[in-house]
């Protein structure tokens, strides 16, 4: 399982990576060297979004899906949206007003974090995937996620005519984040991930360079119609991409796995510090509008292996600072007894549930 921690924590740097490179003002670089990168960091962001929720359903799977463990991140994630709105409400009282405070009461329905609301959906739904995984056979596991794959496929190319008739909005969607858990728990359940690495890297890699070749090629000779169809979570070659570097990590071992695991635990809370997304305006959110909007055009002059470095080392210092920043917080949740507070609520919940079904 250490791999697994680690891809997950992978995941969401590169999501951050997809931030800084979408947001930082890089783009205005005239070297094509520099524009491939950067789409290269797109790319890298949206198969994170898959692996995240890959690592997740294989981590979870077959264990007790836990109220209480929900309740102290929907806390933590409504502690941190209404603390920084108010931070940017001192700080931009003209842009942020009171009202965007009160607004960032209302994570869910305002879907304040898309990777927040997603995971809720996901979390909530995962009992039910477990129990399908549970009781199939590893051969209609097995077409059931080529279907996933052929949904995805359908999914991409209909959003735009359709209006998203699956809602998988864009790979960004709770049935996508379900998809994607059904996909991981098999994986786990049926032991697919013990495959030779080498020629599994070799095909993800195939995978990713072919899906930039087709969008390039689409951009080209056809115009910008269809070629943002292979700039999503939701392409068939990113996703075959995601479950090979699912498969990799998942052969890694290491002694050092629990306190891999302990750091991993507050993956998705390093994200509701780092991709604060209460909005200013329509496109942008308050974290991407002021903190990152344009503030790294001075590294578009950099050859492109230094460029990509420094967007990684970005994004691993904003994950590390969130990290620590977490950290604390879990120390004060449990100088507060939160988790025995949670669990309280959690017992009592599946008392009522009890004698409602009674």
């Amino acid at each position: 399982m250490f791999g697994i921690y680690i891809l997950s924590m992978l995941s969401m740097m590169f999501i951050f990576a997809g931030n800084i490179a979408s947001y930082g003002g890089m783009f205005q670089s005239s070297s094509i060297l520099t524009v491939i990168t950067l789409w290269a960091m797109f790319y890298l962001a949206y198969i994170a979004i898959n692996c995240f929720a890959l690592s997740y359903g294989f981590k979870e799977y077959g264990k007790k899906h836990k109220l209480s463990r929900y309740l102290l991140l929907l806390l933590t994630a409504l502690i941190y949206n209404v603390a920084l709105t108010y931070a940017f409400h001192l700080y931009k009282p003209e842009n942020v007003t009171m009202h965007s405070v009160t607004h960032a009461f209302f994570l869910l329905s305002n879907n304040a974090y898309w990777l927040f609301t997603a995971f809720t959906g996901m979390f909530l739904l995962s009992p039910i995937v477990d129990y399908m995984v549970e009781h199939i056979s590893r051969e209609t596991a097995i077409k059931a996620v080529w279907i996933i794959g052929l949904l995805g496929f359908y999914g991409l190319f209909s959003a735009g005519e359709l209006k998203d008739p699956l809602l998988f909005k864009s790979g960004r969607g709770i049935i996508w984040f379900t998809c994607l858990y059904f996909i991981g728990a098999t994986v786990r359940k049926h032991e697919l991930y013990k495959v030779n690495v080498s020629k599994t890297a070799l095909i993800g890699l195939c995978s990713f360079v072919l899906n930039g070749f087709l969008m390039l090629s689409l951009d080209k000779f056809i115009g910008n119609t269809f070629d943002d169809y292979f700039l999503s979570a939701l392409s068939p070659l990113l996703l075959v991409t995601s479950i090979c570097l699912l498969y990799i990590f998942a052969n890694m071992n290491s002694k050092q796995e629990k306190i891999v695991q302990f750091i991993d635990e507050s993956t998705l809370c390093t994200y509701l510090l780092a991709s604060h997304c209460t909005y200013l305006l329509a496109s942008h959110s308050l974290f991407l509008g002021y903190v990152l909007l344009n503030q790294f055009t001075t590294l578009a002059g950099m050859p492109f292996y230094l460029l990509a470095l420094m967007v990684i080392m970005i994004a691993l210092s904003l994950y590390v600072v969130a990290l620590i920043i977490d950290l604390i917080r879990r120390g004060i949740f449990k100088v507060l007894r939160l988790e025995k507070l949670a669990l309280w609520i959690e017992t009592l919940f599946g008392k009522l549930l009890n004698k409602l079904s009674a």
